[in-house]
């Protein structure tokens, strides 16, 4: 961990010292043009349209916090399913690769009414034109059922929906995606092999047993440890993962790609989730291009309410046997009234200080935590960064605007980056993230976003070495934005 640190440091000076002294070839100092752009910022910051035109010109880093398969629009998905002769339940707006309903039909191009189920597709599957009283859904339930109405599709085109979002960084002067590629599988018998050792976690959470809960997690780990079957399942995974890699490797050469993986932790009995949480791991641990291990699902749903605390000690369980290994986590993801107002207390402080993550998605509930202001100086003083996604907060939870803590992250030191969550559900892209950004705070000037770029980069997991070149790459772009956007804009 020192090692991590003294580097992280070191980019920062490193950093500073481009951004203050790098001299461009039209002569001027850096500095100076920053000066400039930051006074013209504030002139353009009231219209939305030169706020859209600024931000579509700057570099803007790299997207921390975005899921695949929440990402790719709908509309690639009914061309896929379109081309792939897929059935369409007209009531749910589900997909299934054979016909199970009566309101089924059969997709294929040119069929009768295409353009009518295309546009009810994208609506069911996607936050457009929602309406709460055709979907009887409030608006996090809608947008967590998207997911397995195009699952069909997804299970089986990982790299087309890879090649979307590259080809949707490069043209929006996104250099580095760190995407949620998918989970390791576990098989459909798992369960029926280990339900007394579930039932042990299960216990030992109910009592807050620390104790017999590690004694559980290790058992388990030993005897996954000498599994030939779960070690073949983690060399599958880790193949899967590279042929994704390999056949994407050429979309978009401006774009660095790196992978997170996750366990899904309202679906399942901890026993489940510690084995994806393993595999995860010891997967990363292997494979160069998996660089970090989260934890997904609605953090109000009834196995994360009551297994969260266990969850967390899986963490720094595997982050003791696997210590190189990154995580960012799904945390404080909640708002009052989503859930009794105990379980905000505490939520983000164990993702910190039990599980010991290097990032923190969402962290919503930040003012609700009981030991905000010491776990705020940590994370700042740690350089635990907060991925932030404004689009996503606001539909899902209804959190924005003075609701929404960027602003208290901001003041109290703690890195912020700007991201996406699944930009294809909720119909945005990273740049949308910083114009609402500019729009509704502010107190945040440019330096301001040119920091946000940055840390996207600095607070990424990528191996060091690449990520110093990556933040070369994104400081000289910037100097180069900085000085044509002055000359577009008329600023002499």
């Amino acid at each position: 961990m020192k090692i991590i640190r003294i580097t992280k440091i070191t980019c920062i000076l490193l950093a500073s010292f481009m951004l203050f002294s790098f001299q461009p070839a039209r002569g001027l100092a850096y500095e100076s043009a920053a000066s400039e752009v930051s006074a013209l910022f504030e002139e353009i910051r009231g219209s939305e349209a030169m706020l859209q035109f600024f931000f579509t010109q700057m570099p803007k880093g790299g997207d921390l916090h975005n899921h695949l398969t929440g990402s790719v629009y709908a509309e690639t998905y009914f061309d896929m399913a379109l081309s792939g002769g897929l059935w369409l339940d007209t009531d749910s707006y589900y997909l299934n690769r054979e016909s199970d309903c009566a309101s089924c039909i059969k997709l294929s191009p040119g069929m009768e009414n295409e353009l009518y189920y295309r546009a009810r597709a994208i609506d069911h599957w996607s936050i457009r034109n929602f309406d709460y009283l055709e979907h009887k859904l409030p608006p996090d339930e809608f947008f967590f059922a998207t997911f397995g109405k195009f699952g069909a599709i997804t299970s089986r085109n990982h790299v087309e929906l890879m090649k979307e979002l590259m080809l949707r960084a490069r043209d929006e002067n996104v250099q580095y995606l760190e995407v949620m590629v998918t989970s390791p599988g576990i098989g459909a018998g798992f369960m029926g092999l280990y339900e007394g050792e579930n039932d042990s976690l299960i216990e030992s959470i109910k009592e807050r047993d620390a104790s017999g809960f590690y004694t559980s997690l290790e058992d388990l780990f030993q005897a996954w440890e000498n599994d030939p079957f779960m070690q073949i399942d983690i060399e599958d995974f880790i193949e899967y993962l590279q042929s994704i890699d390999a056949a994407t490797s050429d979309v978009a050469p401006e774009v660095t790609v790196y992978y997170q993986t996750y366990a899904g932790r309202d679906t399942a009995d901890p026993v489940r989730v510690f084995a994806q949480l393993y595999m995860g791991f010891k997967s990363a641990d292997v494979y160069e291009k998996l660089v970090g291990v989260n934890i997904v699902q609605p953090e109000n749903g009834m196995y994360s309410l009551r297994d969260y605390w266990g969850h967390m000690l899986m963490f720094d369980f595997l982050k003791d046997k696997y210590d190189t290994v990154r995580t960012s986590m799904h945390a404080g993801e909640l708002r009052l009234g989503l859930t009794p107002p105990e379980y905000m207390q505490s939520n983000i402080h164990d993702a910190v200080m039990i599980a010991g993550a290097d990032r923190i998605g969402h962290g919503t509930a930040i003012a609700f935590e009981k030991n905000a202001p010491n776990l705020l100086r940590k994370m700042a003083a740690d350089g635990i960064a907060i991925e932030i996604n404004l689009t996503s907060n606001e539909f899902i939870l209804g959190v924005k605007g003075g609701e929404h803590p960027i602003t208290l992250y901001h003041r109290t030191g703690v890195p912020l980056v700007l991201s996406t969550d699944d930009a294809g559900i909720l119909r945005t892209n990273l740049t949308q993230q910083f114009v609402i950004a500019a729009l509704r705070y502010p107190e945040l000037k440019y330096e301001d976003f040119r920091n946000f770029a940055y840390n996207s980069i600095a607070y990424s997991f990528m191996p060091d070495d690449f990520k110093d070149i990556e933040l070369d790459k994104l400081l000289r772009q910037l100097v180069d934005f900085e000085y044509e956007i002055m000359e577009i804009l008329g600023i002499k």
